[in-house]
């Protein structure tokens, strides 16, 4: 279980969730938490457009369904109706300027779950620079419908910051160092985080062993809060104040990884 649980942060957090990942992820053919919930019930037999289908399945192997999050929560209706039309009422475009789903509204909706990132990112000066705009990124400018892709890899992050900061478009100064940074940063976040999952992979080690290692348990809980407030950093887009913290993490969890690691597997 703790297995899963470690696979399931790291892939949360870096690259885009291939169909294998997902399958191994979770039990796919489980849908029992829908067992009542009319959406997933009717859109899982596939019927109707392409398009309808593609969403669903794009929905299925979704962290979402993994955590039990129905279609309804975002994007409205009635669940528990298997009236078709009663179903769908309050369901809007995401074109739509009163839809959950439309950019301008994507924080509020994401943030009802993911309310630290959320708060980080409509505070940021980034966001404030753009919301007169009526332009740039919402939820999905990184993570796709859905989050069916957590995040991009770290070559498509600077290509995603190209099309802004790399364009003479009139809405951000240009400056292609930014995309530079940005594949600086998030590979100092990548770092970090995997140094925290193998520290964490050595706690449990280390109580398969039965050796006493409260002392560690405590500081690498410390560094996982650490690093939970480095990745809500990389949404405030502060490059600089985020790669200060990614180090900071890297290094507190480097230390509490290699106490582990001479207790554990002396050399």
């Amino acid at each position: 279980m703790l297995k899963r649980s470690i696979l399931l942060v790291f892939f949360l957090f870096f690259g885009m969730m291939s169909v294998s990942k997902i399958f191994s992820a979770a039990p796919i053919q489980d849908l029992s938490a829908f067992k009542n919930n009319s959406c997933v019930n009717c859109h899982s037999r596939a019927e109707g457009s392409a398009l309808e289908g593609s969403r669903y399945y794009e929905w299925h192997m979704s962290v979402h369904k993994i955590e039990g999050i129905g279609c309804d929560k975002c994007h409205g209706g009635n669940a528990t109706s298997n009236d078709k039309k009663l179903a769908h009422m309050g369901v809007l475009s995401p074109k739509a300027g009163d839809s959950k789903l439309h950019p301008k509204n994507l924080p509020a909706t994401c943030g009802a779950c993911h309310q630290p990132i959320m708060t980080a990112f409509v505070n940021s000066k980034h966001a404030q620079q753009l919301k007169g705009a009526n332009v740039g990124p919402s939820c999905n400018t990184c993570h796709q419908h859905m989050g069916s892709e957590i995040i991009y890899s770290v070559e498509d992050i600077a290509t995603v910051c190209s099309s802004c900061h790399d364009a003479n478009k009139g809405v951000m100064p240009r400056n292609p160092e930014i995309s530079k940074k940005s594949v600086e940063t998030l590979n100092a976040l990548r770092r970090a985080n995997g140094v925290v999952v193998w520290a964490e992979g050595l706690i449990k080690d280390a109580q398969n062993k039965k050796v006493n290692v409260s002392a560690e348990e405590v500081k690498v809980k410390n560094v996982r809060e650490m690093l939970k407030d480095a990745k809500a950093s990389w949404h405030t887009f502060t490059l600089d104040d985020t790669r200060k913290k990614a180090d900071a993490v890297f290094e507190a969890g480097t230390r509490v990884k290699d106490v582990l690691r001479n207790r554990l597997y002396p050399q």
